[in-house]
């Protein structure tokens, strides 16, 4: 099935992808619906124009991201985890454009940053100018893996203080706090 975007034919995703047997284990995998990727799209879009019109966002970004489409792509893959996850809870999607905070409050209440991978064994990741010198912007994190659109597979949550240590901090990830997919709680945040 071919996704299109009604007012201009463009293809959404050319062709879903199937989730392999060898995916990481989930705790919840959502299939996003047509019109949630139609949002995404948009959504990805808005925010790739906000960080043209304010390049002070995209120092965190490496060369390889600033190619042509590939900061849509993130954000496209960003804003899909973020549907996701809202739906795995269960909670309101605020859908922000612009900001550097969380992304969802849960049902008890807490301010959940959802970290979005397009890698099979990617790593749950907090860049550490988000916390350098200041109280925490949240109180926890969700991983999504997006790697099989519109399959988004949520693999497990991570506390602030559980990825923002020290013994956390990887250099060949430019200093961000990182977790690997096995140490994360294999739950939904409260």
């Amino acid at each position: 099935m071919q996704m299109q975007i009604f007012d201009t034919g463009e293809p959404i995703l050319a062709k879903p992808k199937q989730v392999p047997q060898s995916a990481p284990p989930a705790i919840e995998t959502v299939v996003l619906t047509e019109p949630q990727i139609r949002q995404a799209r948009h959504l990805a879009e808005m925010r790739t124009a906000f960080d043209q019109e304010n390049p002070g966002w995209l120092h965190s970004f490496t060369k390889s991201d600033l190619e042509p489409g590939a900061i849509m792509e993130r954000h496209m893959h960003s804003v899909c985890g973020e549907i996701a996850a809202a739906q795995a809870m269960n909670v309101f999607w605020p859908a922000a454009v612009g900001g550097d905070e969380f992304d969802l409050i849960s049902p008890g209440g807490n301010r959940i940053d959802v970290k979005s991978t397009r890698h099979a064994k990617g790593l749950l990741l907090c860049k550490a100018t988000k916390v350098a010198g200041r109280e925490p912007y949240c109180d926890g994190f969700i991983m999504a893996i997006t790697a099989w659109l519109p399959n988004v597979l949520i693999v497990g949550c991570a506390p602030w203080a559980m990825l923002c240590q020290e013994k956390n901090v990887r250099a060949d990830m430019r200093g961000a706090y990182c977790l690997e997919q096995q140490r994360l709680l294999r739950r939904m945040p409260k």
